[in-house]
Parts: structure tokens; sequence; C-alpha cells
């Protein structure tokens, strides 16, 4: 593993600014042969405590998609650096990967920091609390504000009990504060003073207490002292948070924010459970949005800080219960705001027999979005039910769906504690893209030639289960359906079931699918070839034309030396079976094209003695069009799956 650069430029930074950044690539050490790519990692294995290190982006090798470079940015960690001397800092990162043989890795960047003093604006004290004033007693003395700077700065205050003694000033100095006690009432006062400085501004909280006489002590106890929310972008809020309220009086609630509501707004002796909620924050822009929640009594004042964080959805791409198409290449969209981590994901997933088979994916979180591609295992795992047994009219299910349930957590990366974030129930995939005609999971045109004993099939997805079969035309009748479950069927129609003759026509609807059928003659016995499409749904078609089975034989040789002399010897003889057929006339364009999906076809069934034989195509092409041709057929070769 390599870095650019080893060194990096000095980080200059004057404390409590913008920190200055710097950018370094890692790629794997073991870059002999094919493997220049990270068999894990890399990770940040340490680092000067003064840095932040956050992985920015990855660079995937050319056709393994495997990470052959990684980028990391390098800033200062302001807390860290703010409470340092001024003066330089010497350190170095630690990057580890694992090769592709599981080796581990170290390299080295080395990092210089320089600390510059800055002075930022501090006022003190805060809060500012004057002494209990008994009315018609003596007014309490003055207090005074020591205030902290490198520029000018103003004061200003909006409470007429709050008397300034100066309201400019410049770098360091002093505001004397006093309270004008004229017309107050009992009770506790509260007021700011804002200092401002051109850079920074400081808002100090005024307290002061007002008698009538002499009270008992009391006693006001909030739990928590400070929360935090988030609430998703332009989403209805709906988040919640209890505050618990220990009091020997009775008590009021203000806030200074727009989003909250509250179950009570004021209470009485003893302990009061009130619970804050969101509101109004799906028209808040992204951000952060701090606030204060205040709570008064005769003698004592408390105050709850409270954060609210809008965000952009945190899942997105694949929802619960959600139905997919595996070839679409689904996306799970995560976003996360912590530095150097990953997110992993635990599967549990019923494939076709029933199995469950637990696994896990990760991937990391690059500028806070992780990334992951779901339901590719669907085309290793799904299988079709079982249908060759049965080729009559009927309505069967297909394929049962791959379901997974899943579980995301969060995670440093190269450390084992995991946080969970969700949970994921019953997501679906099926095989195939997204159909062209939503619902339809079938190439069969919507008008076809068949022969009077030929065999339809078609297939289709319905949130609905079909309770019958339809057919109209120069046969008309409804066959009942019963004992179906899901959302995936297939239809069969056996037309040797009904009295048809050549020329006859029939609409055939069932679900969402209606096929128009003319009879057409044929010269030979029909030959029937059933092949799964992309959905793993059977197509089904019958051959009109000349068929013929050769059986070639294939010789394994080899070649030995005996006393000087080459002698051939054979080592195996097979004879596989090889078909050709030809279509018999085909009438339209559409037919066609739905043939030549065989092509993509990867389990196929030949009638053979009235046995379904599995069978490899080994036509490449079909010629889609040519001028001047009136009457289209095609010969299709196959060889037998198994010798």
């Amino acid at each position: 593993m390599g870095a650019s650069p080893s060194t990096l430029p000095t980080l200059t930074y004057k404390k409590n600014s913008v920190s200055p950044s710097a950018t370094v690539v890692i790629t794997p050490q073991d870059t002999s042969g094919e493997y220049s790519y990270f068999g894990d990692g890399p990770w940040v294995k340490s680092k000067p405590d003064w840095l932040n290190v956050v992985l920015t982006g990855t660079t995937p090798a050319k056709y393994s998609g495997e990470i052959k470079a990684a980028t990391f940015k390098i800033t200062v960690k302001e807390s860290i650096a703010n409470q340092k001397a001024k003066g330089n800092y010497n350190g170095r990162i630690a990057f580890l990967h694992k090769g592709v043989v599981g080796k581990l890795y170290y390299v080295y960047v080395s990092a210089t920091l320089e600390i510059q003093e800055t002075v930022v604006l501090k006022v003190t004290p805060n809060p500012l609390e004057f002494n209990v004033y008994n009315i018609g007693e003596i007014v309490p003395p003055a207090k005074f504000l020591t205030i902290t700077s490198e520029n000018s700065w103003t004061a200003h205050t909006g409470e007429s009990w709050i008397i300034l003694g100066s309201t400019t000033g410049s770098e360091n100095g002093s505001i004397e504060v006093n309270v004008d006690v004229t017309d107050l009432t009992p009770g506790n006062y509260t007021g700011t003073i804002e200092i401002d400085d051109g850079k920074n501004r400081v808002t100090v909280q005024v307290i002061l207490p007002v008698r009538g006489e002499i009270e008992p002590e009391e006693y006001l106890n909030i739990t928590p002292s400070a929360f935090d929310l988030s609430e998703i972008f332009q989403e209805p809020p709906t988040k919640q948070k209890a505050i618990k309220v220990d009091s020997s009086e009775s008590f009021t609630l203000t806030d200074n924010v727009g989003w909250l509501s509250y179950s009570a707004m004021s209470g009485g002796v003893g302990i009061t459970s009130i619970v804050a909620s969101t509101i109004n924050t799906e028209t808040l822009p992204i951000g952060t949005y701090p606030g204060t929640i205040t709570i008064k009594t005769n003698s004592n004042v408390k105050t709850v800080s409270v954060l609210l964080r809008i965000t952009l959805a945190e899942f997105s791409g694949i929802v619960s219960n959600g139905f997919y198409y595996a070839d679409d290449r689904n996306n799970l969209v995560v976003t996360n705001a912590q530095d150097n981590s990953e997110v992993l994901i635990n599967f549990t997933t019923e494939a076709s027999s029933g199995q469950i088979r637990p696994y896990s994916k990760k991937a990391p979180y690059v500028e806070n979005i992780a990334t992951i591609e779901m339901g590719l295992e669907t085309n290793r795992l799904l299988r079709p039910n079982p249908f060759l047994s049965t080729l009559n009219t009927r309505v069967f299910v297909p394929v049962a769906p791959l379901k997974m349930d899943f579980t995301v957590y969060d995670k440093i990366i190269g450390q084992s504690p995991l946080t969970k974030r969700s949970d994921f129930s019953n997501v679906q995939f099926i095989n195939g893209r997204t159909p062209k005609t939503p619902g339809r999971l079938t190439y069969i045109p919507n008008k076809i030639a068949a022969i009077k004993d030929g065999l339809i099939s078609f297939s289709f997805k319905s949130d609905s289960i079909p309770d019958s079969i339809d057919i109209t035309g120069a046969v008309t009748t409804s066959l009942p359906i019963s004992g179906l479950t899901g959302a995936l069927f297939t239809c069969f129609i056996d037309l040797s079931d009904f009295t048809l003759n050549v020329g006859d026509k029939i609409k055939i609807s069932c679900g969402p699918i209606e096929v128009d059928v003319q009879i057409k003659p044929n010269d030979y016995t029909r030959r029937r070839l059933i092949w799964l499409n992309e959905w793993q749904m059977p197509e089904s078609f019958d051959f009109t034309g000349h068929f013929e089975i050769e059986n070639p034989r294939e010789v394994e040789e080899t070649t030995i030396d005996r006393e000087g002399q080459d002698y051939t010897k054979i080592i195996d003889i097979s004879e596989p079976e090889e078909y050709s057929i030809n279509t018999g006339n085909l009438y339209s364009q559409d037919e066609l094209d739905w043939l030549m999906t065989i092509l993509r076809s990867k389990l196929i069934y030949l009638e053979i003695e009235g046995e379904m034989i599995e069978v490899v195509c080994t036509t490449k092409k079909l010629s889609r069009f040519q001028t001047r041709e009136f009457n289209k057929s095609y010969a299709l070769s196959f060889k037998k799956a198994s010798i």
C-alpha cells in the first residue's frame, strides 16, 4: 500500500477559525499481477488526536469492481486544537489494509500542525445573577460583565429593567449592569444582553428574583436538561420526548421555537410528565435548529436546551413488503454523519426450497452516503416451481419470490461494536427486469396463430387472485379457478380441450392478460417447446415444421509416446443427441420477436416421443427481417442437455 503524498503540507490553524484541509490517496501494497486491489480496508489504524481523517471516495478496478484506491480528507479537529498551546505539533497517520491473500499492510503519512492563537469573544459571568430584591428594600448593587476580544464590540438588551453602563467598546473591557426595579411585581425576571464583536456573538442571561416578602426556600428540578430530536426533510413530524418536572410550586412552560408542542403548558406541585412533540418540521430546510424551553415558578427558573436536526431520508430505494425485479439493480441508500464508518446488513433470506440462508453485506459511507446493491443473489437462489407433469388447462404459481428479512447496522471501520439502525421485512425479489407493461410477465403477442391442439401459456403479476379463465369467440366458456395464493400466476390453456377448426378465432382472458388466437393449419405432427423467460415463467410454442434427430459421434483422444513412436489412444466416446426443427409458418413479426426470446433462455424443454426433454439451444441468431420475404419459417437446432 502506498500513500500520495507521504508527507502532508503543514496545516496552519488559527484557533476557533475554519480548519485547513489536505487530501491523501491510499493504494494497495501488493500490486503484482492481477491483484492490484484491496482485500479489505483500508482503515485508519491510528492518528494524532488533533486530526480528522475521513474517507471521501474510492476508485474501482477496471474489470473486477474491487477497490484499488481510497481517498481520505485530512482536517484539523478544532475541539482539540482549540485547547492546545500555540506552536508546532508533529505526528503521523497509520493506515492499514489486507491484501487479497489476507496479509496486513501498513503505510504512514507524516503531518505537521501549526497552531496560532486567536482571541475569541468571551463574556463573564454568564448567567449574570442579581441578588434577590425585596420590594421596598435596597436595590441590588451593580454587576459587571468582563469582555475579552481582539475586535471592537457592541452590547444590546431588549429589557427595560436592564440598564447598561456602556454599549460599545474595543478589545478587552467591561460593562456595568444595573437593574431598574420600578413597577416590578413579585416574580422571577429573566432577560438577555447580546455582545457582538463582528465575528462572534455571546448572549448573556440576566436573572433578577423579586420578592414581596421573605418566602421559604422552594425547589424546581427538570429532567433532562437537554435533548436532541431529528426529523426527515419534507416528511411529517413523528418525534416525541418526555420532560419530567419536579416542583414545590406551580409552574408554567414557554419556549422560543415554533416546532414543538406540549401535552401541557403548566403544572402543579409534585412530579409532572410533559410530552414534547415535533410539529411543522416538514417546511424546514435541512440543517440544525437550537432552542430553549423555559420552566418558571414563583421562586425558580430552569431551562432545557433542545436541538432539532432536519436530515435527508435515512433510507431510500428499498421498503419493507416491497416487490422488486432483481435485474433492475436495486439499491438501498443509507445516510449517516459518523466519520470513518460503514454500513453492515445481516440477511435472513428464504429461498425457493424454503431453506433459510443467513449472510451479510457491507459498504463504506462515502460523503455520508452508503449504497448497497440488493437482490443480485436472486439468480443464484431462486428456482421455479415444477410444472411439466401437468400440461393441461390450469392456472398455477410458477415461482415463489425470494423473501428477505434484514437488519441494518452502523459500525466504525476496523472496530467490532454495532449500532442498530432499522429492520426490514418481507422484501421480495424475482429475476428479470421491470416489464414494459406493468404486471405482464410474458412475451406472447396479443394476437397469435396456433394449431387446434396447441398449448397457450402466459404469466402475470396481480395483486388480486384470478378466479376464472374466460374464453369467447368460436368457443364461449368460463373456467373457475381456486386454491391459488401469492401474486404471480401462469395460465395454461390446452386448445385440444375445445372443439376448434382451422380459421376459428377465440379470445382468452385471465387476470390482466388478453390473447386473441386464430387456429392455423399444420402439415406435420406438432413438436412442443417450452422455455423459461427472464422472469422464470414458462412460454410455450408448438412447432409444425420438419423435425430431425441426429446422433453424432464425439471422440476424446490422446497421444502417448511408446519407444520413441507416437500412438493415438481413444479415451472416451460419447454420442450426444442433436435436434433440428422447423417452426412452420409464422404469421406476424410479433410472433418472430416472441420466439427470439428462446435464444436468451437458460432452461428449455423439447417434446421428444411424448416426453419433455431438457435441451440447449445451439442456434446463435435468427434473421429478424429480410426484404421480399413473405412466408416466414425458421429452423432451430438443439442438443440434449445431459448425455
